[in-house]
């Protein structure tokens, strides 16, 4: 018996099959809400392992804005370190794509210019990028017109959707 969100094993979640591939789908859901313990987080984590395949140039990352602090000790463009750092470690970016401070101006555009580079190289290339807790994230970012919403939502554009973002939460 578990009372926190966690990372169920595969044959621990079934059905919301529909939902799963809404979530993987390029032109699919980019929100997840509702109740807690409702299973988002698995959700979540059971797209990021079926669509991670880099032999594939598919690579899925969850990560948890809440956990990272993003909204609660940072604000809300501190998330593009974070993003940059995960997609560093599960190798979906090259090394000359710079850490993107806020604190630099001009970094964050250097980042998402490197980015749409990056897609461009390669049209097989697909990111899914799966923000779990984005409910501060994203009030937070609603005081600065959601720039950076803005800014992910551009590059999903930018991209096709080839790059998606997917945010959970629990409020709609």
């Amino acid at each position: 018996f578990v009372t926190t969100s966690s990372d169920v094993p595969p044959e621990m979640f079934y059905g919301r099959i529909d939902e799963l591939r809404a979530v993987m789908a390029q032109d699919g859901r980019c929100l997840v809400y509702g109740g807690r313990q409702l299973g988002k987080t698995a959700l979540l984590r059971h797209a990021e392992r079926a669509f991670h395949q880099p032999a594939r140039h598919h690579f899925a990352r969850w990560i948890d804005l809440r956990g990272e602090g993003v909204g609660y000790a940072s604000e809300p463009s501190e998330v593009w370190m974070v993003i940059w750092r995960e997609l560093q470690r599960v190798g979906a970016l090259p090394d000359s794509i710079m850490e993107p401070k806020s604190t630099v101006k001009g970094r964050v555009q250097s980042f998402l210019d490197g980015m749409k580079g990056w897609f461009e190289e390669n049209t097989d290339r697909r990111l899914l990028l799966l923000l779990d807790e984005a409910d501060r994230f994203l009030a937070l970012d609603a005081r600065n017109q959601y720039q950076d919403t803005v800014r992910l939502k551009n590059l999903m554009e930018a991209t096709s959707r080839r790059f998606k973002v997917v945010f959970a939460g629990l409020h709609n």
